[in-house]
């Protein structure tokens, strides 16, 4: 679903080539609110406030979340430019890298271990994004 969700977004800021970025980014954080207030007020009505404690992390969880939140926000920027000035198809390809780097984290930073399959596919994502690339640059 979520990729059915990504894939027309992407676009639909194609689509809006001509409108500038933070516009987008506006519309785009404004609707973030607005959908996190529904979520908020349907939880706090099948659970009460108790649910809700946003002030019961520490300072470590509450510094990863805003460093999450300024990537995230950084990410759509850069993912909003690369549909604005490039073919759709061709940009979204080289969204597939994301698995390749969540995978290398994985690793190196979290210590995680991973099987071949996961190994195989990272490959193939890279193969394939530098195959098309080498074809598109070419033609």
């Amino acid at each position: 679903m979520a990729a059915i969700f990504v894939s027309f977004g992407s676009v639909f800021v194609r689509i809006l080539k001509d409108t500038p970025t933070p516009v987008i980014v506006f519309y785009h954080a404004l609707l973030g609110t607005i959908l996190a207030s529904a979520c908020i007020g349907t939880e706090v009505a099948l659970h009460g406030t108790e649910a809700l404690r946003f002030y019961s992390y520490s300072k470590r969880q509450m510094v990863i979340a805003t460093g999450a939140a300024v990537l995230d926000t950084g990410a759509l920027l850069c993912n909003n430019l690369a549909f604005q000035l490039g073919n759709a198809s061709f940009v979204s390809l080289f969204t597939f890298l994301n698995i390749v780097y969540a995978f290398f984290i994985d690793v190196f930073f979290f210590e995680e271990t991973f099987d071949n399959a996961v190994l195989i596919g990272s490959i193939v994502i890279v193969l394939v994004a530098i195959i098309t690339a080498f074809f598109r640059i070419d033609s």
